[in-house]
């Protein structure tokens, strides 16, 4: 009886096991069908962004839309005080705006709230250019017409 009730036991396991594998198998199957990535025609959008320093100062932004896609080459141009600076600012997340939404390759963005994280350089033309505009400007090479 005992040797039968072994055997029962063992089957028991392995029944157990086979449906515990089954069962992770489906699950794990069911994540990743969750989990499609929707890829979007675009890398930034900017839906209807409003955005004020204070509640009761006037509006900086109005109503922006725009869409910047995939490899494209986008310029915010304009005068003083027109909210270039203020727009890179949200678009960074180092502002927020108060209304609209804005998507990173299709996902609503938030970025670190620490600026420090964002940005490795001391200046904006350091980072963009990613070495020390000190030694740029000692080879000569940043001269401009």
């Amino acid at each position: 009886m005992v040797k039968n009730g072994s055997k029962n036991v063992e089957d028991i396991e392995k029944g157990l096991d086979k449906e515990i594998n089954e069962n992770t198998k489906r699950n794990i199957s069911e994540d990743i069908n969750k989990k499609v990535i929707v890829k979007k025609d675009y890398a930034i959008k900017c839906k209807n962004v409003w955005f004020r320093y204070e509640k009761a100062s006037p509006d900086i932004i109005k109503g922006l839309n725009f869409e910047i896609k995939k490899g494209e080459i986008f310029a915010i141009l304009g005068g003083n005080g027109t909210g270039k600076t203020t727009t890179m600012g949200i678009i960074s997340g180092i502002r927020k705006a108060y209304r609209g939404k804005i998507k990173i390759n299709g996902t609503v963005s938030a970025l670190p709230q620490n600026v420090q994280t964002l940005f490795k350089e001391e200046t904006v033309e350091d980072e963009l250019i990613g070495v020390s505009s000190n030694l740029i400007r000692k080879n000569g090479i940043n001269k401009c017409a």
